[in-house]
């Protein structure tokens, strides 16, 4: 009652909503994260983040979105399957 920053925080949230987070992190048993079956296994993980309850957003690093411009248009696509589609050295 007497923590006014308290009361503008508590208004703000019965008009919007309350931020609560979850966090998962994920480590390979190799030294490389970035091979196809663990990024699969992200991407699945990612996926099945989406039906915890009450969900709004998912980020992770196979649904992050990579932009270029070809031509005159924007190309969206998820940047691990950018990745994936080019040979690289680890």
């Amino acid at each position: 009652e007497k923590n006014p920053q308290l009361k503008v925080l508590e208004a703000y949230e019965d008009t919007y909503t309350k931020d609560k987070n979850a966090f998962i992190a994920v480590e390979a048993k190799e030294s490389d994260l970035f091979t196809p079956e663990t990024l699969a296994a992200i991407e699945e993980l990612t996926e099945a983040a989406w039906q915890i309850p009450y969900s709004r957003r998912v980020d992770s690093i196979t649904n992050f979105q990579h932009t270029w411009a070809d031509g005159d248009d924007l190309v969206v696509e998820k940047l691990v399957r950018m990745l994936w589609s080019f040979p690289y050295d680890a």
